[in-house]
């Protein structure tokens, strides 16, 4: 598992991640909740 220690530093990191691939690169990734678990 990743464990970055704060909310800001995994949003950054899947931020990098997403602007890395080689599809999609242009989208920014939302955090939200999903069904079945209890934190975002």
């Amino acid at each position: 598992a990743v464990q970055l220690g704060s909310r800001e530093r995994l949003l950054a990191f899947c931020d990098a991640v997403q602007r890395s691939c080689p599809v999609g690169s242009y989208v920014k990734p939302i955090s939200g909740t999903t069904p079945g678990y209890a934190s975002e």
